[in-house]
């Protein structure tokens, strides 16, 4: 568990929010970062500057002051070392979160890295006959879910990529989509079974969208 208790929130402008590099030393876990975000759909991004660490980057509601990882709201940490990290959330309501960045594994207790944070408003919803201006991957709906539930992403560009669902221990169980993705908006059904059609226990599983250079990752939950 760590404390989320934080002040000095930067609110987020219209034009992508950078901030500085951010050091975690060998003695560091984790660092946290509050942030007031406006209404819409937010894509943050977690990119690696130096050091080969394994990042996990999360999303949590400050008004739970102390909480875990499975307390977070949305969370990304599949890339593998060095990789970038991306999540994108819906904000209903402007509010103030904290950003928390993680050392994954055991093996990354020890090295040290270096991190940039970018949070940018971006939009799902485009347009008949256009083409998005960049890659996403929106909330599955319903969520949570029972039998079904429909997946949907829009790409920039197209590209070779794969969709897949993971579960908690990082174990992929269904692939949903491989090979060329087209540019567009595109929406896939999962029924909440396995490459082999068997059914999954209810349970938190992750979506994850690769495509050229992007990477998003969506939480699910699995209900009886």
């Amino acid at each position: 568990a760590f404390d989320v208790a934080a002040t000095g929130a930067s609110p987020l402008a219209s034009a992508p929010l950078t901030t500085a590099d951010h050091f975690v030393g060998p003695q560091d876990a984790l660092r946290l970062h509050p942030l007031l975000l406006p209404v819409g759909d937010i894509r943050l991004r977690l990119t690696n500057v130096a050091g080969t660490l394994d990042w996990g980057l999360s999303l949590h509601d400050d008004s739970l002051v102390v909480q875990g990882k499975s307390d977070a709201l949305d969370a990304a940490w599949l890339a593998g070392a060095g990789g970038a990290e991306e999540l994108i959330v819906h904000v209903s309501a402007p509010d103030t979160f904290v950003v928390a960045v993680w050392k994954r594994g055991g093996a990354d207790r020890g090295p040290f890295g270096v991190y940039r944070l970018q949070a940018d408003v971006v939009t799902l919803d485009t347009p008949p006959g256009q083409l998005p201006r960049v890659s996403s991957l929106a909330a599955a709906q319903p969520a949570p879910f029972r039998d079904r539930t429909l997946l949907s992403y829009e790409l920039a560009v197209a590209g070779e990529g794969q969709l897949e669902v993971f579960d908690v221990r990082g174990a992929r169980v269904r692939t949903l989509a491989r090979g060329r993705l087209e540019a567009g908006r595109h929406e896939v059904e999962w029924r909440g079974d396995d490459d082999g059609g068997r059914r999954l226990p209810p349970g938190m599983y992750l979506v994850r969208l690769q495509a050229g250079a992007f990477s998003g990752l969506r939480k699910l939950v699995k209900i009886d």
